[in-house]
């Protein structure tokens, strides 16, 4: 029973300890300022808990500001470098048009030069003292100087910088005086180059605006477009779904540049009727072409047809004459089919290509004039006449077993007295194609000077691109 009694009894509370001093309990702190205590600590402990998170958010903003500064100073870095390009390149566009212009200048040189040396090749005392050395008339007569003289800042650097660079600088220190300073040439940053071109070689198609021209530039023109390779040209269908004939691709080009306001081939019918381009609107300007791009304008010239003949037209120049001392082949060949005095039924078998013997004259033919020359037109009716064919051997090399017995009797055709008014063997109109570089910039320029007899230069033509 006592044991029971002992397991049932409830265990006593303890008493908090107090906080002792020197084994003496303290008194119990009061309940305000307990409250206030408590309130001090948890302020303390939060203070501790936010402070982890204020570093954070710090830091972010600090990384925040670093990328903005940094896009900002990229970005103002940036636009300062292209704007810096830009100025450079404008700097260097202006010199660069400037080099091309002083290329220009020195091709008006060449010509000028060219001119006067033509004029001593025809004085009769050189004539008579060259015609017992033919090596040395064939020579004069092959020489050009606007074609072997290149126009290349890089060679008149060459040329200037050497015994005549010398020998001129001494001269200019001699003279200098109270001139300032001199300076040679080539100090000059950059480098320009011109190419020139004989625009008088090629079928000029302005002679439309003249009846009686455009009466022989028709037959010109239908040899030139007559040899069977060209008929998938001629034989295409347009976008309009029609056909353009040989005839009608020289009516159209005849009826752009003439001044009368019929159709060439269709005298009932007006050209506004017929050459109507609605989605362009414009029709026929019955004035010269200002640019052989204006063939692009006219009805049935496409891409082809102006990559196959483009090369071969021109529209400037004064004398309509063309030079066969640099025609091309295909412009000799119409020139003389639609010229030579044979039989219809001979012509018509030229006209179509199909003569093996006259496609070989024509091989001879571009042969002997590369090598030997014609001096003169009449020069070139008596070749025709009696063809005088290059031995092989001499521009295929002396390893060939190849002679001029091996090439076969070439065939002769005569060509009809009224050529004369249309071929001539000087050049007069010349196309220039002048760059000038500076850095990466380019200028180009492209200009057309014709050449008077008395050695005045017109320019006919100037664009800057």
């Amino acid at each position: 029973m006592t044991t029971q009694k002992k397991k049932g009894r409830k265990p006593k509370k303890r008493r908090a300890s107090r906080p002792t001093l020197w084994g003496m309990e303290l008194a119990p702190t009061p309940p305000h300022l307990r409250d206030k205590k408590e309130s001090v600590e948890d302020k303390a402990e939060s203070q501790v808990s936010e402070r982890p998170r204020s570093r954070g958010l710090a830091l972010l903003i600090v990384l925040t500001m670093l990328v903005l500064s940094t896009t900002i100073t990229l970005e103002m870095q940036f636009d300062s470098r292209v704007q810096l390009q830009l100025a450079a390149n404008s700097r260097n566009a202006i010199q660069a048009e400037y080099l091309a212009r002083s290329s220009l200048q020195f091709v008006h040189l060449l010509l000028a030069f060219d001119k006067q040396f033509q004029r001593l090749k025809n004085n009769p005392q050189l004539k008579a003292a060259t015609k017992m050395m033919p090596q040395v008339a064939m020579i004069l007569n092959r020489l050009q100087l606007w074609k072997i003289a290149p126009v290349d800042s890089a060679m008149l650097k060459k040329i200037a910088g050497g015994a005549f660079g010398a020998a001129q600088k001494k001269q200019d220190d001699n003279k200098k005086g109270d001139q300032g300073k001199l300076y040679p040439f080539g100090e000059f940053q950059g480098r320009f180059g011109a190419k020139i071109e004989d625009e008088s070689s090629k079928i000029n198609l302005n002679r439309f605006e003249n009846y009686g021209e455009g009466v022989a530039l028709k037959q010109q023109l239908f040899a030139l477009f007559a040899p069977e390779k060209y008929n998938p040209i001629f034989e295409r269908t347009l976008k309009d779904g029609s056909n353009m004939t040989r005839m009608d691709m020289i009516s159209v080009i005849a009826d752009w540049v003439d001044r009368n306001r019929k159709v060439e081939h269709e005298p009932s019918n007006t050209e506004d009727s017929k050459y109507r381009y609605p989605e362009h609107g414009y029709t026929t300007k019955d004035y010269k072409m200002y640019s052989i791009e204006e063939l692009r304008l006219l009805k049935g010239v496409d891409d082809i047809f102006f990559q196959t003949f483009g090369k071969l037209f021109t529209v400037f120049g004064r004398v309509l004459r063309t030079n066969i001392a640099e025609a091309d082949k295909e412009t000799l060949r119409a020139l003389i089919v639609s010229y030579a005095n044979i039989k219809p039924q001979d012509k018509q078998v030229l006209l179509a290509g199909r003569d093996p013997n006259f496609n070989r004259l024509m091989d001879q033919l571009m042969i002997y004039r590369s090598i030997m020359g014609f001096p003169t037109t009449s020069a070139f009716m008596d070749w025709m006449k009696a063809p005088r064919p290059i031995d092989p051997r001499i521009y295929a090399g002396s390893n060939t077993s190849a002679s001029v017995q091996s090439l076969g009797e070439l065939p002769k055709i005569p060509l009809k007295s009224n050529i004369l008014q249309r071929i001539s063997v000087n050049a007069d109109t010349f196309k220039v194609e002048c760059s000038g570089q500076v850095g990466n910039v380019v200028r180009r320029l492209t200009a057309v000077i014709y050449v008077h007899g008395s050695g005045k230069r017109d320019v006919q033509y100037w664009r800057l691109h």
